[in-house]
């Protein structure tokens, strides 16, 4: 059995949702968790922050559902309207970081992205917003960066590619894979108790 969560670094949902997924995921050490990039703002949709005037007011329904804060640095970047958002990079940031650290820190890396951004107002296609991240890891923030020049050229993520064949069309989604056969976990899940109940309902049911 696999838990895999598809998200998108610039997804507000997901961020908001990371408020019940982490005590789930701290509650169930033993599932192993496959993080999966989506992809939302790729292609045509890769546009400055101002041209999704939706964000603010998502933004506000997200804080009272979840929460959640968003950072001074990031409603002033919101508010500038100019950062670019572009889902590849963050993509390939954490394919290349999960490649250089254990599965059970591989969520941490997710909340450490997000936080870059929503927090700290920070373009994550900048490559030095992920060389301040190694350092929370304990990587080599040079080498990182370096490595990172390459991998950026890249000009795709296998993850969209697996996202799709998952069927997975909004995000956040969170699946579990159980004897080849993939559940919704979060369904209609509004609280973490309900999302509880969910995940042990599936685990439960042979």
């Amino acid at each position: 059995m696999k838990l895999y969560y598809i998200w998108d670094a610039y997804c507000g949902w997901c961020y908001g949702f990371g408020a019940h997924l982490k005590p789930l995921l701290q509650a169930h050490p033993d599932l192993e968790l496959e993080i999966v990039s989506g992809g939302l703002f790729i292609g045509e949709r890769s546009q400055p922050i101002a041209a999704y005037p939706h964000i603010p007011g998502a933004n506000s329904r997200i804080a009272a559902h979840y929460g959640v804060t968003f950072g001074q640095a990031y409603q002033s970047t919101l508010a500038e309207g100019k950062l670019v958002l572009n889902s590849l990079h963050p993509a390939l940031a954490l394919n290349y970081l999960k490649d250089r650290l254990p599965n059970h820190q591989h969520y941490a890396i997710v909340t450490a992205i997000q936080s870059a951004f929503y927090q700290d107002g920070l373009s994550l296609s900048d490559i030095s917003t992920y060389g301040k991240i190694a350092e929370q890891f304990s990587l080599d923030r040079q080498q990182v960066e370096t490595d990172l020049a390459h991998v950026f050229q890249q000009a795709s993520s296998p993850e969209f590619i697996q996202a799709r064949q998952l069927g997975v069309q909004t995000y956040p989604t969170l699946l579990l894979e159980k004897n080849g056969t993939f559940y919704d976990v979060r369904g209609q899940a509004m609280t973490l108790a309900e999302l509880e109940m969910n995940l042990d309902q599936l685990l439960q049911d042979n």
